[in-house]
């Protein structure tokens, strides 16, 4: 509201079907996530969990590509792929080195 201009009217004028959007995702949605969420954090560690909240932008782009017909430009798509391998070398669990060579007796 303090660098544009008009927000006031907007608000004022903003129809219905607006109001209910704003509504369905502040509460349902919301109460929705979070418990599915806290869920997922009651049955597995915190540190195997929390690398896939990178993966919000990524989810929330590809949505808006199939449900709303956003474009996917080469960029957005690079950047995707970034944060996906990104996410996968955290998750991805890798022997340690001393597991792997295990000394014959």
């Amino acid at each position: 509201m303090l660098v544009e201009e008009g927000q006031l009217a907007a608000l004022a004028g903003a129809p219905l079907s607006v109001w209910g959007t704003v509504l369905y995702l502040g509460l349902v949605m919301t109460a929705l996530g979070y418990t599915c969420w806290y869920h997922v954090l009651g049955r597995y560690e915190v540190n195997q969990v929390m690398p896939f909240l990178l993966l919000t932008p990524v989810t929330s782009v590809a949505g808006g590509a199939l449900l709303l017909g956003e474009a996917l430009t080469p960029t957005i798509l690079i950047g995707g792929s970034i944060v996906i391998a990104g996410v996968a070398l955290l998750v991805i669990e890798r022997r340690p080195a001393a597991a792997a060579e295990s000394p014959a007796e």
